[in-house]
């Protein structure tokens, strides 16, 4: 984790004894997140289409809370209620692209091979192909740009510039996942034309 509070980070040591908190205080949003009831108004293709997302948000706000927290506790909070799954490439939670594609070892007897899911920011996963835009589905090798901090990868879509993370699966996943969520639009935009 330590390159990822660096990149974020740099030499700012109050902001690396905050990014080291991280865990505790995500922690605690999720404590949150599973006691949040989530009332389903109306169906829709996405679980968040059926939440009341900006009265939570004008509530929250109200108490000083800011909008970005609240969407990720909502997000959470429907992945706790309808777990796992994709609809058509995107999360059938949030409805977002995957920001994050991780590689689980897959034990095939004589050899093993990564096999790549896609992962929301709320925790949802689903199978997924790797080397594959989550956003615009551009595909190859040579559709991205990869920035390396570590053993995190960051690519960058060459067709519509939506950048996601690519990890091997890891005991501090979700924190990992969080520092990637922000880590991605730090990085300098190499085709400032998109």
């Amino acid at each position: 984790m330590e390159p990822l509070y660096r990149a974020l980070c740099g030499e700012d040591q109050e902001c690396l004894r905050e990014a080291r908190e991280t865990p505790r205080f995500l922690s605690e949003l999720d404590q949150i997140a599973r006691g949040l009831e989530i009332h389903v108004d109306r169906p829709g293709q996405y679980a968040v289409e059926s939440v009341d997302v900006e009265r939570l948000r004008r509530e929250a706000e109200g108490r000083g809370v800011p909008r970005q927290l609240v969407d990720y506790v909502v997000r959470r909070a429907l992945y706790f209620r309808f777990g796992s799954g994709g609809v058509g490439g995107r999360c059938k939670n949030c409805g977002d692209p995957a920001s994050l594609i991780v590689l689980r070892r897959e034990d095939l007897g004589i050899y093993e091979r990564h096999r790549p899911y896609a992962r929301c920011i709320c925790g949802s996963e689903w199978e997924f192909e790797l080397w594959r835009c989550p956003n615009c589905g551009a595909s190859g090798r040579d559709s991205f740009d990869v920035y390396i901090y570590g053993g995190v990868h960051i690519y960058s879509c060459r067709k519509c510039g939506y950048r996601f993370g690519v990890v091997e699966d890891r005991p501090d996943l979700h924190t990992t996942h969080f520092y990637i969520h922000m880590l991605r639009w730090t990085l300098p935009n190499p085709r400032p034309w998109q």
